[in-house]
């Protein structure tokens, strides 16, 4: 009978170690798994703030290109309304000489048509302010292209060809 309780005796004691290893591991698996779950929300909480400096900075840049466009338009439409100015100028210029040759005369009703066709052009000029929304370019007429300014020293002669 001794032989029976020494086994069982040490079949218990087995059984106790074996169980108190068990829980040791599940105590150390419970540890390990805290650690990852804190090192997840460290990845997170990084991710979103990667994300939010991201968004920020694309945010500006978008800010950065819209004043550039603005920019750009503007000086487009200054550009183009000092042109206009030289080329009313020029055309009052040419129609107060006086006209004493025919070629002069023809000049003269040129200059007075190039005026009255480049304000009509103007009349269809739309300016956009407000940036890109919808891809609107500074003139309602695409088609329309600027000129370079003709310097003053520099003297402008239309021919009229007559059929």
């Amino acid at each position: 009978m001794r032989l029976w309780q020494d086994a069982l005796d040490k079949a218990t004691e087995e059984s106790r170690q074996a169980a108190l290893y068990a829980i040791q591991q599940q105590n150390e698996l419970r540890r390990q798994q805290e650690e990852l779950l804190l090192q997840q929300e460290e990845l997170c909480c990084q991710q979103e703030q990667q994300k939010k400096e991201s968004h920020d900075r694309e945010e500006e840049l978008l800010c950065q290109q819209a004043q550039q466009k603005q920019e750009q338009e503007h000086m487009i439409y200054s550009f183009h309304q000092k042109q206009q100015i030289q080329v009313d100028a020029l055309s009052t210029a040419v129609a107060k000489k006086p006209a004493s040759r025919p070629d002069q005369k023809r000049l003269a009703d040129n200059s007075a048509q190039c005026s009255v066709s480049s304000r009509s052009k103007r009349a269809r000029q739309t300016v956009v302010s407000g940036g890109d929304d919808d891809n609107k370019s500074m003139f309602s007429d695409a088609s329309q292209t600027m000129l370079p300014a003709v310097p003053d020293n520099i003297q402008v002669h239309t021919v009229q060809q007559t059929t």
